[in-house]
């Protein structure tokens, strides 16, 4: 069905404006377009990786994306963050341990992210490097510049964080923990590409162009059952304008961010005014992973 006129619009920036749940007394009688297990909701690496880890596990696995997939991750410096003595920085020298790790990022984190969730990621960070690998992406471990926002072509494990200021030293042995996808440049895309590879030969479907609008919740459990989703028809003339109008945005965002905006904002009325309303059942469950912190304008003033 069109999108109805209830629904919220896109703001004057073109971030999606998101409404309140849906709530249902019977999930069965919701009115559901699609059925999946677990629907993945943002495609870029956070979702990719999810998503394959679900259909490697028997799930029937669903991505959405409201564009081409790829968001963040494809535009950033494809570094991963990992340590506790993964086999770059053994090549490196360092004998780094998950302890060392989670004493450091414990002091960086503050009360943002639990202990337990820190403990975790310490203790799992050699086994994300490895399973990285395992699918095909290249890191290494080159003699590690001093601290840097962005290390240059020919460095892929470095200092990304503040590891090795006396007060950071003081807590834990200093170990680099930045490591970046082997390719020239900014290697996010590099990175990105490997991951949706992996989506690919799983078979795992894709919807893009696809905006979640509001989650669907069961009255009586509270829990997520799925989602309401705008979705622009594949091919049809305003999905190609929607696309190409993001393309152009994209493009100048960081140079004439006011003009991006402005073409982001008539992306959004194309949503509003041409995508399909839809609701997916997702049976067990609906994993957010759309980040775009940035895009959040109100977030961004508040912290």
């Amino acid at each position: 069905m069109p999108a109805d006129a209830s629904a919220s619009a896109s703001t004057a920036d073109g971030t999606l404006a998101i409404d309140g749940p849906i709530v249902v007394s019977n999930a069965a009688e919701a009115g559901w377009s699609q059925h999946c297990d677990v629907l993945i909701v943002g495609f870029g690496a956070a979702g990719a990786a999810a998503a394959i880890t679900a259909k490697e596990a028997g799930a029937d696995v669903l991505i959405v994306d409201r564009f081409d997939g790829g968001g963040a991750s494809a535009k950033s410096g494809g570094v991963v963050y990992a340590g506790g003595g993964t086999r770059q920085q053994r090549a490196a020298g360092y004998a780094d341990t998950p302890e060392q790790m989670q004493r450091y990022l414990l002091r960086e984190v503050g009360d943002a992210v639990t202990p337990d969730t820190v403990r975790r990621f310490c203790e799992d960070s050699v086994g994300l490097i490895e399973w990285l690998e395992s699918i095909g992406a290249s890191f290494d471990s080159d003699q590690p510049p001093p601290k840097t926002s962005y290390p240059p072509d020919g460095c892929y494990l470095y200092y990304s964080g503040n590891e090795g200021l006396d007060d950071s030293a003081a807590v834990a042995v200093p170990a680099p923990r930045g490591h970046r996808m082997r390719d020239a440049g900014l290697s996010g895309k590099a990175l990105f590409a490997v991951l949706r590879r992996r989506v690919e030969a799983l078979a795992i479907p894709v919807q893009t162009q696809c905006a979640v609008q509001r989650l669907i919740v069961d009255r009586h459990s509270g829990a997520v059952v799925g989602v309401e989703v705008q979705r622009l028809l594949p091919g049809s003339a305003a999905a190609v304008e929607h696309a190409r109008l993001i393309r152009r945005a994209e493009a100048v965002h960081n140079v004439l961010p006011a003009l991006a905006d402005r073409w982001r904002a008539r992306a959004g009325r194309i949503e509003r005014e041409q995508a399909q309303r839809l609701r997916i059942r997702a049976r067990r469950g609906v994993l957010l992973s759309t980040g775009g912190f940035v895009f959040n304008r109100q977030m961004l003033a508040r912290h």
